[in-house]
């Protein structure tokens, strides 16, 4: 079984094939779809080439299928959220930058196990609030 990922609201699987799926608004409002890699701390982002984004544009990351905000606003206004589960079943929660350029990435794992990934990890410090688990 490979890595698969889902929606904290809706928990529908977000990734086909090595890609998962999200819908991206721009701060003026443009949308289209993004496809970003599985592979945690992986960067690489594939688009339509009509729908422009420039390094730090805030990005409103969307469930493709439930339509509903992954921001976690609660911890801060720049992080998304989707839960992974791992070959072996296990689940983690996946928060990543909302900032277009931005290589930022934490694996929470059985609710106390933190992963930081990327040259950006450092700028968030949410660990002083606990995390709110779906």
């Amino acid at each position: 079984m490979k890595k698969k990922y889902f929606c904290p609201h809706c928990k529908c699987q977000l990734n086909v094939g090595n890609d998962i799926i999200f819908t991206a608004k721009k701060t003026n409002g443009e949308k289209g779809l993004i496809l970003a890699s599985q592979e945690v701390g992986d960067y690489s982002v594939t688009k339509d080439p009509l729908f422009t984004m420039q390094k730090g544009d805030h990005l409103e990351i969307i469930c493709p299928v439930c339509h509903k905000n992954l921001r976690v606003e609660k911890i801060n206004e720049n992080l998304a959220m989707i839960l992974m589960k791992d070959e072996k079943g296990v689940e983690s929660e996946i928060y990543f930058s909302e900032i277009y350029g931005e290589h930022c990435t934490y694996k929470i794992t059985n609710k106390k196990k933190i992963e930081m990934y990327g040259e950006d990890s450092h700028r968030y410090n949410f660990w002083g609030i606990s995390p709110n688990y779906y």
